[in-house]
């Protein structure tokens, strides 16, 4: 079953798969405060070391006042270049990245606080193995063209989150099993899915 309620893709589309049958270079939490004017940008740079599985940025933010973030190995991202974004407006944004997504590397993060948003006083937090990904309010974060391993035990769900752009006519989403029980997939524009 394939709940079809997007037809019209923007920013973020949030899908989860259910089944119904069967070392950044700390050890913990960094946040970063700022204050960013309208069409201003901020760049931080985090190495994550080998021992990182899996790690999140997110970005406070309300209605009125929020920012987006870019993130991009090897160097800054850009408006148009960038290898995760997360661009919701008027709300908390964060990417959450989960091995293979995550390499061990230096990475930069902008955050880029848009011109329909007031002078938005903030708080990044990042943090390395995070505990709780792929739940309905951890989501984890995957490139367009992407793939996720997992299992599911009956009744469970695994959340993700896509970015996916205004531009393209389509999008191809395909799931396997290795036995008889075959997951189901929900899929929602800007929220987390439900049945």
């Amino acid at each position: 079953m394939i709940s079809n309620r997007f037809a019209a893709f923007s920013s973020a589309v949030v899908f989860s798969f259910a089944t119904f049958l069967g070392s950044l270079n700390c050890r913990a939490q960094l946040t970063f405060t700022g204050v960013s004017t309208p069409g201003s940008v901020r760049d931080i740079n985090l190495t994550v070391g080998a021992g990182a599985t899996n790690f999140s940025m997110s970005i406070s933010g309300t209605a009125a006042q929020f920012s987006h973030l870019l993130l991009k190995a090897g160097g800054p991202p850009t408006a148009t270049v960038f290898d995760f974004i997360a661009a919701a407006d008027g709300q908390v944004n964060a990417i959450r990245l989960e091995r293979p997504d995550v390499k061990t590397t230096n990475y930069v993060l902008r955050v880029q606080t848009p011109t329909n948003s007031q002078t938005h006083s903030y708080t990044v937090t990042v943090t390395p193995n995070e505990a709780g990904l792929r739940t309905a309010s951890k989501p984890a974060t995957k490139a367009l063209v992407s793939s996720a391993q997992g299992s599911l035990t009956p009744s469970s769900w695994h959340y993700f989150r896509v970015d996916v752009p205004t531009n393209i006519s389509g999008w191809k989403l395909t799931l396997s099993s290795t036995n008889s029980i075959y997951p189901d997939l929900y899929v929602d524009r800007d929220q987390v899915p439900t049945m």
